[in-house]
C-alpha cells in the first residue's frame, strides 16, 4: 500500500509538476528561505483556491518575498533533497484546508512528518479544520508531535477547531490562533453578467452528510419556481492541467458561479466561491461542520441560507426574495491580524 502510494506520487511529480525545475533552482540558492508545502496536484479547486489565496496573502505582507512552493508529489519524492537544502533558520509553512485529523489520515501523517522532521524550524500551519472522529493512535501521535515542537504556530479556521486544539489536544494557547478560512481573502474582479437559474454543486466523498431527500426537496422547490437547473462541481472531472494553470481554473469556476441566480452546495469553498462572486447560496453542512462554523465569520451577510434540518419551502421562498447584503472582504480583513503578524515576524 505504501509503495503504491509512493509510485503514484512519483507519477504525479513527473506528469503534472511543471514547477519542479524552478523549485530546485530556488532551493539550491544560499540565504534565508521560506517554503510553502502543500501545493495540490489533484482536481479539487477548493485546495487550489487555498494555496493561491495563501500566496497572495503572503505577497500582500511582503511583496519582496520569494516563497518556494513545494507540491505534495515533490515533498513525497524529495524528502531527503529538501532536508539537505533547508537550514534551521528557514521558515516552513504548511498549506491550510481540512486535512488535519483522521478523516484524511494520509494527509494528517504528512503534517506530522513535516513537523517531526523540522523540529528546529519555525513552522506555520495556515488556517485548518481539525477533525478527529476517534482519539486513537493517530490522535495520540498528533498530540505528542505538535505538543513537543517549540515553534509551531497552528491557525484554526473555526472556533470548534480552535477549542479542540486547546482543550482536547492540550496545545499552548499562545501558539494556536483563530482566523477565517484563507479563501475569504481571495480578491476577485467579477464582471457583471446576466444571471440565470440555480446551480447544484454537491460533494460525493466521505465528508458528505446531506441526504438525497433534502437535496431533492430543494430541487423540487426551484423546479416549481420555474428555475432552470444546472449542475457543477469544484472538483474537475479530469486532472489534465499543470500546476501553473491552477489559478486560472479557480477564477474560471468563480466566474461560472457568477452566471447563476442561486447556488446550492454542501462544499465550504462552493459557499465561499458564491460569496466571492456575489451569488446567493443555499448551503448544507458537511461531516466536520466546517461549513456552519465558517459562516460565523460573516454575520450580517444575508446572501447565504444554511439548511440544518428539514427543508422548509417558506424559508426558501423568503430567501430568494431577499434584498441581499453581499460579502465584502473589508468586513473580515482585520480578523486575519494574528496570521499577518506571525507571517510578517518570521518571513
Amino acid at each position: 500500500m505504501v509503495e503504491l502510494f509512493k509510485i503514484r506520487q512519483y507519477i504525479k511529480y513527473l506528469i503534472f509538476d511543471d514547477t519542479k525545475r524552478d523549485v530546485k533552482t530556488k532551493l539550491n540558492k544560499s540565504g534565508h528561505k521560506a517554503v510553502l508545502i502543500g501545493q495540490p496536484v489533484h482536481s479539487n479547486l477548493g485546495d487550489y483556491a487555498i494555496i493561491n489565496a495563501e500566496l497572495d496573502f503572503i505577497s500582500e505582507i511582503n511583496k519582496e518575498s520569494d516563497v518556494i512552493v513545494i507540491s505534495m508529489p515533490f515533498f513525497h519524492t524529495h524528502k531527503n533533497y529538501l532536508k539537505k537544502r533547508l537550514s534551521t533558520g528557514d521558515l516552513i509553512m504548511i498549506s491550510g484546508g481540512g486535512w488535519m485529523g483522521d478523516l484524511w489520515p494520509i494527509n494528517e501523517l504528512v503534517i506530522q512528518d513535516i513537523v517531526n522532521t523540522y523540529k528546529e524550524n519555525t513552522i506555520i500551519i495556515f488556517p485548518q479544520t481539525v477533525f478527529f472522529e476517534k482519539k486513537g493512535e493517530l490522535y495520540k501521535k498528533a498530540m505528542s508531535i505538535y505538543g513537543s515542537h517549540k515553534n509551531l504556530h497552528i491557525f484554526a479556521r473555526d472556533k470548534k477547531t480552535y477549542d479542540f486544539l486547546i482543550n482536547d489536544m492540550d496545545l499552548d494557547g499562545g501558539r494556536c490562533y483563530l482566523v477565517p478560512d484563507i479563501v475569504y481573502s481571495l480578491k476577485c474582479n467579477i464582471v457583471n453578467q446576466p444571471r440565470n437559474g440555480v446551480c447544484f454543486c454537491l460533494r460525493k466523498d466521505s465528508e458528505k452528510v446531506s441526504g438525497d431527500e433534502e437535496i431533492n426537496d430543494v430541487l423540487d422547490f426551484f423546479i416549481k419556481q420555474n428555475y432552470q437547473i444546472f449542475y457543477t462541481d469544484t472538483v474537475l472531472k479530469k486532472r489534465n492541467d499543470k500546476i501553473s494553470k491552477n489559478k486560472m481554473n479557480v477564477y474560471k469556476k468563480i466566474t461560472e458561479f457568477s452566471k447563476y441566480k442561486v447556488v446550492v452546495t454542501d462544499r465550504l469553498h462552493g459557499m465561499i466561491f458564491s460569496l466571492l462572486s456575489k451569488t446567493p447560496c443555499i448551503v448544507f453542512d458537511n461531516k466536520t461542520k466546517k461549513v456552519s462554523e465558517s459562516l460565523k465569520w460573516i454575520n450580517g451577510i444575508n446572501s447565504v441560507l444554511l439548511v440544518q434540518s428539514e427543508v422548509d419551502e417558506s424559508s426558501l421562498y423568503e430567501f430568494i426574495n431577499r434584498n441581499f447584503i453581499y460579502y465584502d472582504l473589508e468586513l473580515i480583513k482585520e480578523k486575519y491580524k494574528p496570521l499577518i503578524d506571525i507571517v510578517n515576524k518570521y518571513l
